[in-house]
């Protein structure tokens, strides 16, 4: 009988379980502000896993802002336009810092042998910046989605690996300053791995 009552005891303190209805759960039954300081808590830090996400529709569809408003880090740019494309606006408008790292672009199209015809008088040099132009200008514009932005954390490796990566991290900097005003942005060099 004891091992019985310590069962229902269990049974009584847990939140919920997939199965539950709304009706059932104790979290639902606190006031939506409650529910809400609670989700903030919970899924704040990077830490804290999103498992509370499953209990029930209801607290998905309510406690899902918040797992935006944490931290967010993108281990390349192409991650993070990948990512963007893929989440809701309505989400997009919940993240406040994300953090990148950059990589240097893919200059296969310059060393391509049919890239030059001898027409063009188009010089190597001038491909190439026009290929760091464009990735400068579609991370600022991805970037630009998230209306709620407050840091951008820029990673880079601590050594440069050429002269264009070096000038290209630099205009990414400049390049987000410039276009998003209110938000801070921060370039972290990181150590070679």
């Amino acid at each position: 009988m004891a091992q019985t009552s310590r069962h229902m005891s269990n049974n009584d303190t847990r939140l919920s379980t997939a199965t539950d209805s709304p009706q059932d759960n104790r979290l639902l039954n606190l006031p939506a502000e409650l529910r809400e300081h609670i989700y903030r808590n919970i899924l704040s830090s990077s830490e804290q896993g999103p498992e509370i996400l499953q209990t029930c529709r209801q607290i998905e569809r309510e406690a899902r802002k918040f797992l935006y408003q944490r931290p967010i880090s993108f281990s390349n740019q192409l991650s993070l336009y990948t990512w963007v494309d893929a989440t809701p606006e309505d989400l997009l408008s919940n993240v406040t810092d994300v953090s990148v790292a950059i990589r240097d672009i893919d200059l296969r199209p310059v060393l391509c042998p049919n890239a030059f015809t001898p027409s063009s008088s188009l010089r190597p040099q001038l491909l190439t910046r026009g290929l760091y132009e464009a990735e400068i200008g579609k991370l600022i514009s991805t970037l630009g989605r998230l209306p709620h932005i407050k840091r951008i954390t820029i990673k880079s490796p601590a050594i440069c690996q050429s002269h264009l990566y070096g000038e290209f991290i630099s205009r990414v900097s400049s390049g987000l300053h410039l276009a998003l005003l209110d938000v801070q942005v921060v370039h972290v060099a990181k150590l070679q791995s």
